[in-house]
């Protein structure tokens, strides 16, 4: 249990800094910064525990639920702040689509 907290953990940090720096690059204002990373981090969180949990979901539909997650709570935020959903998604779908790659194996 403890090395599962650990690894999801490690997961949510990351994928946080991930979508703070896509952010950056997308130039959000800064006050939407903090909600990309958070968002970055429930969705990447989310996937991992549906993937590596007893429910042992492929990791197709669980990057599908994640998104659809991610995105349902960033048009909530929006309205509240103001701002367009995209800002919140972009930034925090895309540390998710990084396995893609690992998953297809190197090129040939």
């Amino acid at each position: 249990m403890n090395a599962l907290l650990f690894a999801f953990l490690e997961q949510a940090v990351l994928a946080a800094i991930a979508a703070a720096g896509v952010g950056v690059v997308v130039n959000v204002s800064a006050r939407v910064l903090i909600f990309c990373a958070a968002g970055g981090a429930i969705g990447r969180g989310l996937r991992f525990l549906l993937v590596e949990t007893d429910l042992g979901m492929p990791i197709a539909w669980a990057t599908f639920v994640a998104a659809a997650s991610v995105s349902l709570a960033s048009v909530y935020v929006a309205k509240r702040l103001r701002a367009h959903p995209k800002a919140f998604t972009v930034a925090a779908v895309i540390p998710m689509i990084g396995d893609v790659v690992q998953a297809l194996g190197p090129e040939k």
